[in-house]
């Protein structure tokens, strides 16, 4: 399977080369030339610091690779060697090709064949033993708060007890019902018991273990000493993405990554890192009983080979074959949000799906009619995050309906706000038929009429009184499951004077949360899939809509096309919701009428609009932002997934328009923008009429797209002369693939 994600892998990174593109010198970075790269802003491709770039002439058989060192907004930075340099000129076409990086990859090769070796098939196929029952003496809170929690306290006694090993503990942490703060107090109190006890933490992102560091370095030098926390960064990770409380404790207290002696860490009591640097501390090859407990948190994000790596370090380097992990393993998540990402189709019924959620359906893990065995999986359900109404359909939906609202004032903000169309219940679900669009040689989608509508709520929203203070805009968020609809918000925002709001798709808002959350679906076309099912795409996925509805405190706003998200169970129930309760804004819509075939048709063969952007192989010239001068963007190469590399917080951008023509199409949606200014918010504004407008030549749905080639780019490869240095890689893997697809299509022949 992992073959199978590496090939995927390749295949999209070539799919984004650039044909007859010429170079600039940077005149921020000195020595280096900067290419400007259409979609980067998408992730398509996304691009990483230290990744490897292909630089070939036109019509010159010598290749040279660049190291990128800065990932703007649609260009990147790249430093080559010295024969590119002496050789350029302005003029110069040059071909570009993107490199599948494979550092993670070879990784997770390496954990999978040890896996025998040190007997990993026991912890990862448990089959449940005897309790060990060890008697813990009555204990002293650290947060008081736990002292009203009564399944915090069975799970931090269940941890301290070691009743499930040698099999890993679960802890299952619905959102907003405290999982890290009952890790960090079992991490205290496993410290308070015995100081000798070492912990290894980690996390599949670095924003992750940042936050627990933050959390236990508050109990310093109360509870932890400063010398014994330890947050190990990889090599590639900046300074300056390094917050100051964490600096001291960690390996990068200057300006470059220093990796201790083993002599030195084998004093830290405390070893923060994230699943891919774990590799580092296996590197150190310690004793196997040098942990005494790995905790594992936001487990849910991570594939099943990325939380290998840190159980391959909890066996030391001389296991034999019949032992096992001499730990405690405490594995913690919420297998209800979204998993790890994966590019492959053929490997994503694998790959797609996380330890912890495979280990909640087998054997001692599984819910029974009396619930979950406490000795090997503990629920939290006590939600301290959102207002009952906000939680009531999750709730129901995603978590058996146990989730307890215990939320103080601050969920009831927003209770009485002007704008509700029902008191006391702080959701609306606002429906439009607005048309979805697509811009020219770009996959992702986009809603004006969405787009127009959140603005409108924003403005009523920054500086409005809710529940005695004043709504600042770092308390709202915006979430789209399309990038280029974050793209247009942006713009729409910014062009009525509001910057740097919080907007991202669901994938990066998960596990964050904001007093106000308002959720643009897009979606105004229907897609028939396998077996002739009607679908609207990759919002139907159950867990991208229990994030997405969970991410809200006090205030919880949904804009779509009801037409549209009835064909989705989750999408109906919440609108169903809405409605009973009136929570409605814009035109009606019966959800439990007859939908005709006729109706149904229309919508199947609605087309995308296709709007002019950019083309992929234009000459654009590229305007640098001055903040690469001081501030280099090591993005993490050892993080799990590429495409979260965009942050929350939209980063101003200081370039200019790359065209006049786009200069003038940006001021005329700008002047379009300001004049609905001054139309009212009321429900009327959003009455939206559905265009029955067509267009021929839309692109296929983003699930199935593949990055267009002009006329001219087989002609400028061949002319080239010379292949990439992948090729070879590339057409080995894909005849392997090629025979494993067949071997897989024989076996599901031979079961069927």
């Amino acid at each position: 399977m992992l073959y199978l994600e590496q090939y995927q892998g390749i295949v999209e990174c070539k799919s984004y080369s650039l044909y007859g593109q010429k170079l600039q010198k940077s005149v921020i970075r000195r020595g280096e030339f900067v290419i400007y790269v259409p979609g980067l802003s998408e992730d398509r491709p996304s691009l990483r610091v230290r990744d490897k770039v292909d630089i070939t002439p036109v019509n010159d058989m010598q290749q040279v690779v660049g190291e990128i060192q800065y990932v703007g907004r649609d260009y990147i930075s790249v430093s080559v060697d010295n024969r590119l340099a002496q050789k350029f000129t302005p003029e110069q076409l040059y071909n570009i090709s993107f490199r599948w990086s494979d550092w993670e990859m070879s990784n997770l090769n390496f954990v999978l064949d040890k896996m025998e070796q040190f007997n990993l098939m026991r912890m990862v196929f448990p089959i449940g033993r005897e309790y060990n029952n060890q008697k813990i003496e009555k204990l002293s809170w650290v947060n008081k708060t736990i002292e009203d929690n009564p399944e915090q306290q069975q799970a931090i006694i269940n941890i301290l007890s070691k009743n499930s090993k040698p099999d890993p503990y679960i802890l299952f942490g619905p959102p907003g019902t405290g999982k890290t703060s009952t890790l960090i107090e079992a991490i205290l109190q496993i410290y308070k018991r015995d100081s000798s006890t070492r912990v290894l933490i980690c996390t599949p992102s670095n924003s992750a273990a940042d936050e627990i560091a933050l959390k236990l370095l508050r109990h310093t030098p109360e509870v932890i000493p400063e010398n014994a926390l330890y947050r190990l960064y990889s090599a590639s990770r900046s300074i300056d993405d390094v917050h100051d409380s964490i600096k001291g404790a960690s390996n990068l207290a200057s300006d470059e990554a220093v990796f201790l002696a083993k002599s030195v860490f084998l004093t830290k009591k405390i070893v923060i890192v994230t699943l891919s640097t774990a590799m580092r501390v296996y590197n150190y090859e310690l004793k196997e009983n040098h942990f005494s407990y790995l905790f594992i948190d936001e487990a849910g994000q991570a594939s099943e080979p990325q939380t290998l790596i840190p159980l391959l370090t909890m066996c030391g380097n001389k296991v034999q074959l019949n032992d096992y992990i001499r730990g405690q393993v405490i594995i913690a998540g919420d297998p209800k949000q979204l998993g790890p990402c994966c590019h492959s189709r053929l490997a994503e019924p694998i790959l797609s799906k996380s330890m912890l959620e495979r280990l909640m359906s087998w054997g001692p893990y599984k819910h029974s009619e009396t619930g979950y065995d406490p000795n090997y999986v503990t629920k939290l359900v006590k939600n301290y995050r959102c207002h009952p109404a906000i939680l009531h359909i999750p709730n129901k939906l995603f978590y058996d309906g146990e989730l307890v609202a215990c939320g103080g004032s601050h969920t009831r903000r927003a209770a009485d706000w002007f704008y509700l169309p029902k008191k006391n219940f702080p959701v609306i679900f606002h429906a439009v038929k607005g048309d979805e669009m697509r811009e020219k040689y770009s996959p992702s989608v986009y809603n004006p009429a969405e787009v127009r509508i959140i603005v409108n709520y924003v403005k009523k929203l920054i500086g409005s009184n809710l529940g005695g203070r004043v709504v600042e805009k770092s308390e709202i968020g915006i979430l789209t499951p399309y990038k280029l609809q974050k793209a247009k918000i942006v713009e729409a925002l910014e062009a009525n004077g509001i910057k740097d709001l919080p907007v991202g798709t669901v994938e990066i808002f998960q596990g964050q949360e904001k007093d106000i959350i308002i959720i643009s679906t897009v979606r105004s076309v229907l897609y028939r899939g396998t077996g002739g099912k009607i679908h609207i795409g990759f919002l139907s996925n159950p867990k991208r809509f229990n994030v997405a509805v969970t991410r809200a405190k006090a205030l919880l706003i949904v804009v779509g096309n009801p037409m549209i998200l009835e064909h989705d169970d989750c999408w109906r129930e919440f609108m169903q919701y809405c409605l009973e309760n009136e929570a409605w804004y814009g035109p009606k819509h019966l959800l439990d009428r007859f939908v005709s075939h006729s109706e149904i048709v229309k919508l199947l063969s609605k087309k995308h609009h296709v709007t002019p952007r950019w083309d992929p192989n234009a000459n654009l010239r590229v305007v640098e932002d001055a903040t690469s001068a001081r501030h280099y963007n090591f993005n993490d190469q050892e993080r799990d997934e590429r495409r979260r590399r965009i942050p929350v917080g939209w980063v101003e951008n200081n370039s200019e328009d790359h065209s006049s023509e786009e200069t003038a199409e940006s001021q005329r949606s700008q002047d379009t923008l300001k004049s609905r200014e001054e139309l009212d918010y009321w429900p009327e504004f959003f009455d939206l009429e559905e265009s029955d407008e067509e267009d021929n030549d839309c692109l296929e749905k983003e699930e199935n797209y593949s990055s267009p080639k002009n006329e001219g780019n087989e002609r400028a490869s061949n002319e080239s002369g010379g292949k990439f240095e992948n090729d070879k890689i590339f057409e080995k893997l894909r005849k392997r693939m090629e025979a494993l697809e067949i071997s897989l299509s024989s076996s599901s022949n031979s079961l069927g």
